[in-house]
C-alpha cells in the first residue's frame, strides 16, 4: 500500500507538502474509520481532496468507498512505476483513453521509474 500511495503522490507537483497534509488529516480519522483497504483513503485524499478534508474535520464515522482505489488499477495497467514492474514495456505501449484523461485531469507527471525506463531504453517507443 505505502509504495503505491507514495509513487502516485510523487507524481504530483507539491508532493512533500501534500504528504504532510495527508498525515495530519489521516490522524484525525483514527478510531472512526471503517475501510477495507487503506488505499481507498489514499485515493480519496489524492483525487477528492476537498471532500476528504471536510470529512476529516467532522466527528462521525467514515465508511470509505471501496471503488475509490480503482484508480490505482487504472494507473497500473499503463505502467505504474514499481521497481522491477512486470511487463512494463508492454504496459507502456497500451493506449488507454481513460488512463490518459485521468492522468491529465489530475495533472500527474510520469513516475520516476517510468521516465528512467524510457531514458535507459532509447529504442523504446510508446
Amino acid at each position: 500500500m505505502s509504495e503505491t500511495f507514495l509513487i502516485t503522490l510523487k507524481r504530483k507537483r507539491q508532493y512533500k507538502e501534500e504528504f504532510k497534509e495527508f498525515l495530519l488529516a489521516r490522524e484525525k480519522l483514527q478510531e472512526r474509520l471503517i475501510c477495507y483497504d487503506e488505499l481507498e483513503i489514499c485515493a480519496y485524499f489524492l483525487f477528492e481532496r476537498s471532500d476528504f478534508m471536510k470529512v476529516c474535520n467532522r466527528q462521525e464515522i467514515l465508511f470509505s468507498d471501496p471503488t475509490l482505489n480503482l484508480c490505482f488499477d487504472l494507473l497500473y495497467s499503463v505502467g505504474f512505476g514499481f521497481k522491477d514492474e512486470l511487463d512494463l514495456e508492454k504496459k507502456l505501449k497500451i493506449r488507454s483513453i481513460e488512463a490518459a484523461h485521468f492522468i491529465k485531469y489530475h495533472k500527474l507527471k510520469p513516475a520516476d521509474r517510468i521516465s528512467n525506463f524510457g531514458a535507459k531504453n532509447k529504442n523504446f517507443k510508446r
